[in-house]
């Protein structure tokens, strides 16, 4: 029955954070400056995360948009796709949590995404501290912002943060694609 089933639901969705969690610290712990080598298809990697994070929007009126450009489904990324969905994955779940009405909009380039959102606006000074543990635009700390930022920092990326107090914030993760293929030309 459906009452017996949404427990059941809730449980299924706390496993999966838990073990989201817990691959993301496993892989932050890890000492080497690069990832192991492989790639992922940037695209694909959005659609998935999307659609595993889409019960963070139940009961909001919010709509997804996904923007994948042609050459980022054409090109994949020279970087594991473990780490790729930790960060997207991060970055996803940190728009839909702190948006209650409107729009998320994902775009994806050959070597970068965009997160904006329609959520609670956020002041200057809060986003200075974007990125540090336990700083969040909310009232509960967080550390996915944390977490895509220090893998930013282990892999060359880069990571901005758009937003203004009234409504909204970007968040733009680049991967340094060039560097990657120039380490797996020397491995």
């Amino acid at each position: 029955t459906a009452t017996r089933r949404a427990p059941m639901l809730r449980i299924g969705r706390a496993v999966r954070d838990m073990e989201h969690l817990i691959e993301t610290f496993l892989t932050l712990a890890r000492e080497e400056r690069h990832c192991s080598v492989g790639t992922c298809a940037l695209g694909e990697v959005v659609e998935r995360v999307v659609a595993d994070n889409r019960y963070l929007l139940k009961d909001k009126n919010v709509s997804v948009t996904v923007e994948v450009e042609p050459q980022a489904e054409e090109q994949p990324l020279p970087f594991d796709e473990t780490v790729v969905t930790i960060a997207v994955a991060n970055l996803v779940r940190n728009a839909f949590t702190h948006t209650t009405m409107g729009q998320v909009t994902i775009r994806t380039e050959a070597c970068s995404i965009s997160v904006s959102d329609e959520g609670e606006g956020i002041g200057d000074e809060q986003l200075a501290q974007l990125g540090e543990p336990f700083t969040s635009k909310g009232q509960t700390p967080g550390l996915g912002l944390s977490i895509v930022n220090s893998l930013t920092k282990r892999h060359g990326w880069g990571l901005s943060f758009d937003g203004n107090s009234d409504k909204g914030t970007t968040v733009s993760l680049t991967f340094d694609c060039q560097e990657a293929d120039e380490q797996a030309d020397i491995s």
